[in-house]
């Protein structure tokens, strides 16, 4: 049996290096997995990455449908009502990398497209889906977030930056707003370079802005995440480290 049997779970951002990771443990633990994309080319990466892997076609379904676009959310959560009366589980990812340049550098369009692809995308997220999470302290909402809101990598990563403290400050809020629901909600911020399992060198140190920085595994990262989902408590920021990925390895 896997720890997921049976619970529907709802992944955005399936097609990236995360998101991926997460979606292929969810169908191995047993979950229906909901993997919205935004064109019909994320959706058909999100197949391609689980090609190797055997699962009942029933237990994935990837709908084209944009998480920066509230009536494609509204629609989905209408549908996801219809067909299985709740979600069990949301882990809500938006928002790769970005070096575009520095805040001084950008233009004001530069910059509100970025917060709305990125936190807004969370916004919309959030709105949509907290309500459809089935009211027990078993159901959690996971908002995945990075540590480069903590501190400026690289200034040509401006965006990345001010998204992720964005995101921080929405977390905050969604924990106050829940606080009286038995759902949990938390952040998990990670703080460590993933790759998709594919694509990665073992032990092979990457060049550039990250030089020095390790690889890991998506499906190592997608383990701690499950993890935390099972045993995390209810507002709760959860850090995710280089140790903690290698501690999970």
């Amino acid at each position: 049996m896997g720890r997921f049997d049976g619970q529907v779970v709802l992944v955005t951002g399936g097609s990236g290096i995360i998101g991926s990771g997460v979606i292929q443990l969810f169908l191995e633990e047993g979950a229906t997995v909901l993997a919205p994309g935004r064109s019909n080319k994320s959706v058909q990466t999100v197949h391609d990455d689980l090609k190797d892997l055997t699962y009942p076609a029933e237990r994935l379904w990837a709908p084209v449908k944009d998480v920066g676009r509230p009536a494609d959310l509204a629609a989905l959560a209408s549908e996801i009502k219809a067909k299985w009366g709740g979600l069990d589980h949301v882990v809500a990812i938006s928002g790769g990398w970005w070096d575009k340049g520095g805040l001084l550098d950008i233009s004001q369009a530069d910059f509100l497209e970025e917060l709305n692809a990125r936190a807004g995308a969370h916004f919309n997220i959030a709105h949509a889906f907290i309500p459809l999470l089935k009211p027990s302290s078993q159901s959690s909402y996971t908002m995945v977030t990075g540590m480069a809101g903590e501190r400026v990598i690289m200034k040509g990563a401006s965006m990345i930056t001010v998204c992720n403290a964005a995101q921080y400050g929405m977390a905050l809020h969604y924990f106050a707003e829940t606080a009286d629901s038995p759902v949990r909600v938390n952040e998990i911020r990670i703080g460590a370079l993933i790759k998709k399992h594919a694509a990665l060198a073992v032990g092979h140190a990457v060049e550039g802005h990250l030089s020095g920085w390790k690889s890991n595994s998506n499906r190592v990262m997608a383990k701690v995440l499950a993890d935390i989902i099972l045993s995390g408590k209810k507002g709760e920021v959860v850090r995710v480290t280089q140790e903690t990925l290698d501690a999970a390895s």
